[in-house]
């Protein structure tokens, strides 16, 4: 099966462009929209990070639409936390961490919620997949 990750990082364009990131959203979801269209078999999974300083609610309901419209196969989701000598250590507008948990907890369910609808496509059909033992990759068959 056609697999692909494509690191998110946060759905908010004023988060993107505190992380120095190149991209935005929009741009984001029309790369999406290509692969998906070249590959619609893929399973695209991402990394999002929640409560990188200055984060808002607005910032974080970015994300999450950004996550409802991508769809994703599974997501890699982390919680910001304070790295010494990062420049992201010392700005300002930390969020705190009960608000990064709700938030984190919140974005958990909704990757759950979207990853076993888009799993759920596969059922009953025959597909491939790859079990890995040790150092030695496999694949089989499956009837899902």
């Amino acid at each position: 099966m056609p697999q692909l990750h494509m690191p998110l990082q946060s759905g908010s364009d004023a988060i993107l462009r505190s992380m120095r990131r190149s991209y935005r959203s929009q741009k984001f979801l029309g790369i999406l929209e290509r692969v998906r269209a070249a590959m619609p078999e893929a399973a695209i999974t991402t990394d999002i990070i929640v409560g990188f300083p200055g984060e808002t609610e607005e910032d974080f309901q970015a994300t999450m639409d950004v996550v409802r419209e991508a769809r994703f196969s599974a997501a890699f989701t982390f919680q910001y936390s304070i790295r010494p000598g990062t420049p992201a250590a010392t700005m300002d507008n930390q969020v705190p961490k009960a608000v990064v948990q709700e938030r984190y907890d919140r974005l958990i369910a909704l990757v759950n919620d979207l990853s076993w609808e888009e799993n759920r496509r596969f059922v009953g059909r025959d597909i491939e997949v790859m079990f890995a033992t040790g150092r030695v990759a496999r694949t089989r068959r499956r009837t899902a």
